[in-house]
């Protein structure tokens, strides 16, 4: 099995049961541990808040419905190893309103008042 890492859930946005869930079955597929479990649940909800505050939590619903819908374990067949796939192929739509709520709400989020600065890096 790879490593854990956290680039599936870094764009993942809330916290609750079926996010306990999700967390649960992420890191059990990367055999990670109570703290990569933890881990993800911050970041969801650390994401969840993050939409709250630029008032986008109805966009980000619908990223977030659309991740834990689609995200499974799947088995790398030649070498055997699992990983985590988080669809985001299936859920471009729903990410692209989230983002563009986003960046519609701030300056700093590749904002309106943005365009010609330099790349924040968000």
């Amino acid at each position: 099995m790879r490593p854990i890492t956290l680039i599936a859930v870094t764009f993942m946005l809330s916290c609750g049961s079926s996010f306990g869930t999700y967390c649960e079955e992420f890191v059990d597929c990367l055999d990670g541990n109570d703290a990569d479990e933890a881990a993800c649940v911050q970041t969801w909800s650390s994401e969840r808040r993050l939409a709250a505050a630029y008032e986008c939590s109805e966009d980000y619903a619908e990223y977030s419905a659309c991740l834990l819908e689609e995200a499974e374990c799947e088995t790398n067949t030649p070498n055997g190893e699992d990983y985590w796939t988080h669809a985001a192929d299936k859920c471009v739509d729903a990410s692209d309103d989230y983002i563009q709520c986003l960046r519609k709400a701030s300056d700093i989020i590749g904002g309106p008042s943005n365009e010609s600065q330099q790349d924040t890096g968000w």
